[in-house]
């Protein structure tokens, strides 16, 4: 019956995993913003880990009911270079979407953590003796990988001013939940691997992969939640809402991302009220009897604009700031 329970459990986590990166895959495809590819991404690869377990069930099952007869306690990385590849698959396109946030454009910086993960990983399989002490800091080798992605956000909130300040204090919640969820897992193959005895746990019929880490399952759906909810928004505001027509959702839209946008390219508060003016669809004439100013003020404010944020019409305008935004 337990095993049966976890069997659907599992699929239930691997469901929710490749349904967030359909979405997110949907969202870049109607966005071209390149956080939600880095989203859909790290659930595939999340849905591949997951999967291994089906695969370590299957070949392992002979060997771990031996084990389990003998009552031996079973805690092991059925496919360790496996689990290396997902890892980076997921952890991977995380770092890279706190980078492009923070705008981090440094080659070295966007590819070491990664590449660390990796080799550390490698070195931890190759050069411990396999035991819990080995499962343990392999698997741990994820929890370093994530607390150094959040430390960095912090640390680059911290030192952020202006607009990218208020935007990163927006996305505290998602990163405490990360860090809490993270310290659970933590806490989990500590008390898995080294204090809870096997009869107090493990019957003999459940066996204990890190592929389901029910706290990495946690810290997954409550990355999906956060994701769904983007995307929806998204989703939403495109098809729903296009954005040629000024409404109630298309103005907090542009409201919420004005104050980043214009900080990034310098626009000065008068140029930020023409650009919400074109974002909203209306042409110089209508701009200028909006604004009540000249229509030649509205051509030069424009033309400053486009002049500023690099853009060579008005679409491609519109286009950078839903990009950014």
């Amino acid at each position: 019956m337990a095993n049966l329970a976890l069997f659907y459990y599992t699929l239930v986590i691997l469901l929710i995993a490749v349904m967030a990166a359909a979405l997110s895959l949907s969202t870049y495809v109607v966005s071209r913003r390149r956080v939600y590819l880095l989203a859909a991404i790290a659930f595939l690869f999340y849905f591949f880990d997951v999967a291994v377990v089906f695969q370590d069930d299957f070949l392992l099952r002979h060997s771990l009911d031996q084990l389990s007869e003998r009552g031996a306690y079973i805690y092991l990385v059925g496919q360790p270079y496996g689990m290396i590849l997902t890892g980076a698959g997921v952890f991977v396109p995380l770092w890279l979407m706190v980078c492009d946030f923070f705008e981090v454009k440094n080659r070295a910086m966007l590819i070491a953590p990664g590449v660390a993960f990796a080799l550390g990983s490698v070195i931890v399989e190759l050069a411990i003796p396999h035991g819990n002490v080995h499962e343990f800091v392999f698997v741990s080798m994820r929890g370093v990988f994530l607390f150094w992605t959040l430390g960095f956000a912090v640390y680059q909130t911290a030192r952020s001013t202006g607009a990218m300040r208020g935007q990163a204090k927006k996305k505290g919640k998602l990163f405490w939940g990360m860090f809490v969820l993270g310290a659970a897992v933590v806490f989990e193959n500590v008390m898995l691997m080294f204090v809870v005895e096997a009869p107090e746990f493990v019957k003999g019929t459940i066996f204990i992969f890190p592929e389901r880490n029910p706290m990495e399952n946690m810290l997954m759906l409550w990355c999906a939640l956060y994701s769904v909810n983007a995307d929806l928004r998204v989703l939403n505001l495109h098809f729903r809402r296009p954005p040629v027509t000024e409404s109630d959702r298309l103005t907090a839209f542009i409201n919420d991302g004005m104050e980043a946008y214009a900080d990034h390219y310098r626009l000065s508060n008068k140029e930020q009220e023409v650009l919400t003016q074109v974002l909203l669809g209306k042409d110089n004439q209508n701009i200028a009897s909006t604004m009540s100013i000249a229509l030649s003020t509205v051509k030069v404010h424009v033309h400053n604009i486009l002049k500023k944020t690099g853009m060579a019409n008005r679409q491609e305008l519109i286009s950078d700031f839903h990009k950014r935004a």
